[in-house]
């Protein structure tokens, strides 16, 4: 039968046209109950954070209707505007709660940070609904950015106490490091400990000098010409006990003595040490009276440095080689009286006889010649003496090699044989007198910090129809002249 039906399509039609409109009735009604929801809201000028969750039920309604629903509202504009200005209302909450100016602190800080996030959150539109901006302005400044300001000061005002304190802290943490530096370094220049350390080194440095007095004591004459050349050095050949121990003893003065001096040096580094260390922490004080008062303490401390130092220094200066001692030793021991030779022109035997003396031995060690007992008359009195009994003894007179003359024939030697006499030589001119005499010589013989005294004693015959020669011989020093 059903084929026989013929406009079923049109029945088909007609149940989904019915259909339909029941949808659509459907929808109308449900978009109508959100509208009137949306409609029972107050007027957005009149909403208060009160109707907050009427609004709120009213967004859930609209946003539970299908799109073909939602486009059947007609009021969404007002929805919206009420939900903006619900926001605004929460925002103008929150500034409301903000504390005014004068009552801020630190401890407000994020409040109004959160309320200037919360302001920046809101559109456009929703910034325009905070009825209470005109809260926000004091002295025509928004509330919100002078809270913001206010905060900023007092957190600057937080960082400038900080950093006082700090600076505070750091003024008086420097000024005790400097204190106690100042005091470590005054600590290791006290008296106590120079002198103890300078006592040491004069007392070291005087066993040394008697070491090498021993040392230089006069040997046998067979030990005397007991001499080997070695390079640019004369070496002593030891023999004998005796001879060993000396030489042992003043090695170990040497050793004692140069021990002595670095320990003095020693402790004089370490004080500069902790000068530099006090230096460094007093540049670090701020001008006042604490760096003032330091500044006195650390120039006392420093002239007690540099005072015991120049001692130190001045004591280590006399301190000679090894090798500066033996070459001296050789050169003592190789001066005889046999090396002093006379001008060939004014011989031993002449009226006024030249000497020369050596000035340098070949190991470079120096002699210096000097009058110690000349039996001619220099005090007034005994010049009188003299003088009332016509009695003038002889003399030696000291003089430079540039004063060598060829006596005998009043010239000057030639330039040849001036040279070769006089090279490494010193004159001494002897005076004869009336009467008998004798002129005691020193000579010191030195080489770098060593020293060796050596004398001898020059006869003088007196002036005669027959003149006796002027003789040389090894002297033993004066009584008041420790023998080197």
């Amino acid at each position: 039968q059903k084929k026989y039906v013929t406009n079923y399509d049109k029945l088909v039609a007609a149940l989904e046209k019915i259909e339909s409109l029941k949808e659509q009735e459907e929808d109308k009604k449900k978009a109508a109950k959100v509208e009137d929801a949306i409609d029972k809201l107050p007027k957005v000028e009149n909403l208060s954070l009160d109707d907050k969750e009427a609004v709120e039920d009213a967004r859930e309604a609209y946003d539970n209707l299908t799109n073909q629903q939602k486009a059947l509202v007609k009021n969404l504009a007002k929805l919206e505007a009420a939900e903006n200005k619900i926001k605004a209302a929460k925002v103008e909450k929150i500034i409301d709660d903000l504390p005014y100016i004068e009552d801020l602190t630190l401890e407000h800080k994020e409040a109004v940070e959160n309320a200037r996030a919360a302001y920046e959150a809101l559109t456009e539109a929703q910034k325009a609904l905070v009825n209470n901006l005109n809260k926000l302005l004091v002295n025509n400044l928004n509330k919100l950015k002078e809270a913001e300001d206010k905060i900023k000061e007092l957190e600057d005002k937080i960082k400038e106490e900080e950093r006082k304190a700090h600076e505070e802290e750091a003024r008086r943490a420097a000024e005790e490091v400097a204190l106690e530096a100042v005091e470590d370094f005054e600590a290791n220049v006290s008296d106590e400990a120079w002198d103890e350390k300078i006592s040491a080194l004069t007392k070291a440095i005087d066993d040394l000098k008697n070491s090498m007095n021993l040392f230089f004591q006069e040997e046998e004459k067979q030990d005397e010409e007991k001499v080997e050349k070695t390079t640019g050095s004369i070496v002593i050949i030891e023999g004998g006990k005796g001879k060993e121990e000396k030489r042992i003893n003043l090695e170990k003065a040497l050793e004692a003595a140069n021990k002595a001096a670095e320990e003095a040096e020693k402790l004089v580094r370490n004080a500069l040490e902790f000068e530099e260390s006090a230096m460094e922490a007093y540049s670090k004080l701020h001008e006042g009276d604490v760096k003032t008062a330091l500044a006195v303490r650390i120039n006392a401390a420093k002239a007690k440095v540099y005072e015991a130092s120049q001692r130190i220094e001045d004591l280590k200066g006399t301190i000679p080689t090894l090798q500066d001692v033996l070459d001296v030793k050789a050169a003592k021991t190789w001066l005889t009286a046999d090396k002093f030779t006379f001008d060939p022109e004014n011989s031993a035997e002449s009226e006024s006889p030249i000497i020369y003396a050596a000035l340098k031995h070949e190991n470079q060690t120096a002699y210096k010649y000097t009058v110690v007992e000349n039996n001619k008359a220099e005090s007034s009195k005994n010049i009188n003496i003299f003088r009332m009994s016509n009695k003038r003894p002889g003399s030696v007179k000291i003089e430079e090699r540039r004063m060598l003359l060829n006596i005998g024939k009043g010239q000057r030697l030639n330039k040849e044989q001036e040279d070769k006499d006089a090279q490494d030589k010193i004159i001494l001119r002897v005076n004869r007198g009336n009467e008998n005499s004798s002129v005691m010589i020193k000579v010191e013989v030195t080489k770098g910090n060593a020293v060796a005294e050596k004398y001898f004693k020059i006869n003088i015959p007196k002036l005669d129809t027959e003149l006796l020669p002027v003789t040389i011989e090894k002297a033993e020093p004066p009584k008041t002249v420790a023998q080197s």
